[in-house]
């Protein structure tokens, strides 16, 4: 799909390009340029150790990801590319919930540093009220705006109906009206012959 090779180029160096024009106040002092400084054995131990647990949980998710790719390759090129359009709806989720796991992690800790049990709940129960939020409104987003964003992301009619084919709200409407009709039938059917409608 040369569409999305060349999107995926063009996102690629433009966040680099982005996250180094952030970081060039650090580049106008001279002590990024400290080699020693930066390569200290103690100061990247100690990094490690702090990061060594989020470390592989991305590592483990990169993994789970790369998968998605060389399973999906073998359903063919429709599906591998229906795969990574809606792999898009899970980026959106978790770069929107990142910010709340962050603040959690920021609040939290501070909380734990101070000693200070009542801290350490706000910061909890905020942090979860409003993921909780905004995980509910991106659902709402993606089940009513789901089909338009699929369209912006592709404009290969194949690839579309099989995006559109594995969305979860589709597939819940069918299972939902599956258990009705299964219900309705067997309420109406003698006791001991019950029946479902397929």
């Amino acid at each position: 799909m040369t569409g999305v090779a060349w999107a995926s180029f063009a996102a690629e160096w433009s966040g680099l390009a982005l996250g180094l024009w952030l970081c060039r106040g650090a580049f106008a002092v001279p002590a990024w340029r400290d080699w020693p400084r930066v390569f200290d054995p103690e100061r990247l131990r100690r990094m490690a150790a702090v990061n060594r647990d989020i470390l592989l949980r991305s590592l483990m998710l990169q993994v789970i990801f790369v998968s998605f790719v060389f399973v999906g390759s073998g359903f063919g090129d429709v599906t591998l590319a229906a795969n990574q359009v809606l792999l898009q709806f899970l980026s959106v989720s978790a770069f929107g919930l990142d910010g709340f796991a962050f603040a959690a992690e920021a609040l939290v800790g501070q909380a734990v540093g101070r000693g200070d049990v009542a801290a350490l709940r706000r910061g909890a129960l905020l942090a979860g009220f409003w993921g909780l939020v905004v995980t509910a409104a991106l659902a709402l987003a993606f089940a009513v705006f789901g089909p338009a964003i699929v369209a912006l992301m592709t404009t290969a009619p194949e690839v579309r109906a099989a995006a559109q084919g594995y969305r979860s709200m589709s597939r819940w409407r069918r299972c939902w009206g599956s258990r009705r009709s299964c219900s309705t039938a067997s309420s109406s059917a003698p006791r001991g012959r019950g029946t479902c409608a397929t």
